[in-house]
């Protein structure tokens, strides 16, 4: 997908140091004193004081990505091959493996840039914003596909 912005709320609780969670270690680059040039707005849990949970485009991400969603590499056996060991009783054997949600390429920091609507909930006024959604697995399977 291309051309996405996403709101990434899980800064409120990383970046921030609003709620009195833990945060990340990037909060050791936050603005301190006039003059600073800093990655993150100044530290505190005063809200109204810092404005630091105030609307604005630090809240918002690139969420380009690019995933490898799903991925199956199989091998039939040749007749001959069955044969060999299976006689008459078996027509097709394939080996596969298969992954889902193999790779994804982006530069989002959040957990998945493929956000559907906060909180698992179909509301219009919730999209695009990540509010701590879980990744989605990557899974991975094999098999053996027979015909008789």
């Amino acid at each position: 997908m291309a051309g996405l912005k996403i709101l990434n709320s899980n800064k409120f609780y990383t970046d921030i140091e609003a709620t009195g969670h833990n945060a990340e270690t990037s909060i050791l680059n936050r603005w301190r004193a006039s003059g600073d040039i800093a990655a993150l707005p100044r530290a505190g849990q005063d809200v109204t004081a810092n404005g630091n949970l105030r609307a604005s485009d630090w809240w918002l991400e690139n969420g380009d990505y690019f995933r490898i969603r799903n991925l199956t590499i199989g091998y039939t056996l040749s007749k001959n091959v069955i044969n060999s060991f299976a006689g008459n009783v078996l027509t097709k054997v394939m080996i596969y493996i298969a992954a889902q949600n193999l790779l994804t390429i982006t530069k989002y920091s959040g957990y998945d840039p493929e956000i559907s609507t906060q909180n698992g909930g179909n509301y219009i006024f919730t999209r695009g914003i990540d509010d701590n959604q879980p990744p989605q697995p990557r899974t991975f399977m094999a098999g053996i596909q027979l015909g008789f």
